[in-house]
C-alpha cells in the first residue's frame, strides 16, 4: 500500500512536469500617454518660437479653399502624403517649434493624425540614406534617426495618433526625446513652453484661432530696432490668423511687456510700425497695404496689439509668390 502511494505521488509529479509551467501572468496595461495637449510636449528651455496650427479646420472653410489651393496645389499635397503618410488636410492640429543654442538649433514638428503611425515610421525609414538607428522607450513610444539627404533627422511615434519629426540638433537628447519623456510622464520638473510667461498669456489672448505664432524675448541685435524699437522692451511677441464673419482673414499682432503707464502711446507706435511694414514691398505683395478697414490698435497693462482684416485671395497669391520666389509672380502683383 505504501509502495503504491509513493508510485502515485511520483506519477503525479511527472505528469505535472510534462504539463509544463503555468502561464505567466498577463502584462499590466501601459499607462495612457499624456498627448492630449500637443503644446505640452514642447519644452520651454531653449525655445525660440512656437507655431500652433489646425490644418483640418482651415481646410474645411469653403471660401478659403481657392486661396489654399494657390499656396498648396493638390499634386503637392498628394506627394507629401505619399512620402510621409500624413494628409495635411486631415491633421486636426500640429505644433512647429524652433530651439536655439540649448538644443543646437533644432526644429521640431508634432502632429496629431488619423493615419497609420507604423506606416509613417516605415516611410521615414525609407527616406534615410545612412546611419539609421531605432530605439523603443516603450512599446508605443518609438524613435528613429538617421540622415535624410544632407541633414540629420529623427522621427518619433507617440502612441497611435501622434507623430513627431526633428531636424538638426542632437537626435538622442534633443526636443523629440524630451517630447517622449513628457508623454510618458517621466519629466516632471522641466517647464513646458506654454506653462510659463510670456507665452502663456499671449497664447490665451488669441483664444481658439486656427493659426497662432509665438516668440519669447529678450530680443537682441537687429531685433531691437524692429517695431520702431518696441521689441527691445517687449518680453514676447505673438500673432494669430482667423477667418472673419465677412469671409476675410483677420490678423492680430501683440507684444507683451510692462505697459501700465505707456500702453496707449506704445500701441500707437505699434500701429505705425505695422503701417511701415504694410507699405513695404513685402507688405504690398501680401496685400497688407489694402486692408478691408483701417487697422485697430489696443492696449492693456501687460500687452499692446494691432488687428487688421485682409482679403484672403490677394494674401494667398502674395504668399505663394514669396514662398516660391517667383519673381514674375511678384512683379505681376
Amino acid at each position: 500500500m505504501e509502495r503504491r502511494s509513493v508510485l502515485s505521488a511520483l506519477g503525479s509529479v511527472m505528469l505535472a512536469a510534462c504539463a509544463g509551467a503555468p502561464p505567466p501572468p498577463p502584462k499590466a496595461p501601459l499607462a495612457p500617454l499624456a498627448t492630449a495637449d500637443l503644446a505640452g510636449l514642447v519644452p520651454d528651455p531653449g525655445l525660440s518660437y512656437l507655431v500652433l496650427v489646425k490644418p483640418r479646420e482651415i481646410a474645411q472653410i469653403p471660401w478659403l479653399i481657392p486661396a489654399i489651393g494657390s499656396i498648396a496645389p493638390e499634386e503637392n499635397l498628394a506627394r507629401f502624403t505619399s512620402q510621409t503618410g500624413l494628409d495635411l488636410r486631415q491633421i486636426p492640429e500640429a505644433v512647429i517649434a524652433h530651439f536655439g543654442a540649448a538644443f543646437a538649433e533644432a526644429d521640431l514638428q508634432i502632429a496629431r493624425h488619423n493615419g497609420d503611425a507604423v506606416n509613417m515610421e516605415k516611410l521615414f525609414q525609407k527616406r534615410l540614406v545612412k546611419g539609421a538607428r531605432r530605439a523603443e522607450d516603450r512599446a508605443d513610444v518609438v524613435r528613429m534617426a538617421g540622415q535624410v539627404g544632407s541633414r540629420q533627422q529623427a522621427f518619433g511615434r507617440l502612441g497611435r495618433d501622434v507623430v513627431a519629426f526633428q531636424e538638426g540638433g542632437n537626435l538622442d537628447r534633443g526636443p523629440l526625446r524630451v517630447a517622449g519623456l513628457y508623454a510618458t510622464g517621466k519629466l516632471k520638473k522641466t517647464p513646458r513652453a506654454l506653462d510659463v510667461e510670456p507665452l502663456k498669456s499671449l497664447r490665451a489672448r488669441f483664444g481658439a484661432a486656427p493659426v497662432i505664432a509665438l516668440a519669447k524675448g529678450p530680443f537682441v541685435d537687429e531685433w531691437k530696432r524692429a517695431a520702431r524699437g518696441l521689441l527691445e522692451a517687449a518680453t514676447g511677441i505673438g500673432a494669430a490668423a482667423r477667418p472673419t464673419a465677412r469671409e476675410h482673414l483677420g490678423f492680430a499682432i501683440a507684444l507683451s511687456g510692462d505697459f501700465r503707464t505707456t500702453g496707449r502711446a506704445a500701441s500707437e507706435v505699434l500701429l505705425g510700425a505695422f503701417g511701415d511694414f504694410a507699405s513695404s514691398e513685402m507688405g504690398h505683395i501680401l496685400g497688407l497695404d489694402q486692408p478691408v478697414e483701417a487697422p485697430l490698435a489696443t492696449s492693456s497693462d501687460d500687452a499692446i496689439a494691432v488687428s487688421v482684416e485682409i482679403e484672403p485671395n490677394r494674401f494667398a497669391r502674395g504668399l505663394r509668390a514669396l514662398v516660391t520666389e517667383d519673381i514674375d509672380a511678384i512683379m505681376r502683383l
